[in-house]
């Protein structure tokens, strides 16, 4: 599995070598922008090198496996949903599989519904927008429009568990 290094606000990336364990700070400032996934390869002073990839999100993206539903209303005003598989999230959203192909599209406000795996098993229910579609794949940006949710707090404390 590939290595991932978080770009700080000021485009700044640490990189550790596995082979001797030490850091190192580059400015990666020309990697912000790129539409595509960013892999450099870097070199250590005891000359390990490395490929790593260099990951934009503002926010930290936690790998799950959580089962759970999503629903949306589609253009004819119907009620649409099914089963899905909550694959990763972070505060502001998640990539979800379904279980079986949907007609979603691009800009769709959608609910999606699961338990989370901690101590309490915790329920989420979200408002979103569907951000990205890729067959079975879809990516959900929560809403943050309305007054502040009970499940972001609930959310916080998750990744910090």
């Amino acid at each position: 599995m590939i290595e991932k290094v978080f770009l700080s606000e000021n485009n700044m990336a640490t990189f550790i070598c596995k082979a001797c364990g030490k850091a190192r700070r580059a400015d990666m400032s020309k990697y912000r922008n790129h539409d595509k996934a960013v892999r450099v390869k870097v070199k250590c002073q005891c000359g390990h090198s490395q490929s790593v990839l260099v990951e934009r999100r503002k926010l930290f993206r936690k790998n799950v496996s959580l089962p759970g539903r999503f629903s949306w209303i589609d253009s004819a005003g119907e009620k649409k949903g099914g089963w899905m598989t909550v694959e990763n999230i972070s505060r502001a959203g998640l990539r979800i599989k379904f279980h079986v192909e949907q007609d979603i599209k691009v800009g769709v406000k959608c609910v999606v519904e699961f338990n989370l795996d901690d101590s309490q098993g915790s329920l989420i229910e979200k408002e979103g927008i569907v951000r990205m579609t890729d067959g079975l794949i879809a990516g959900v940006e929560f809403d943050t429009s309305g007054p502040t949710d009970p499940t972001d707090r609930i959310l916080g404390f998750y990744f910090f568990a």
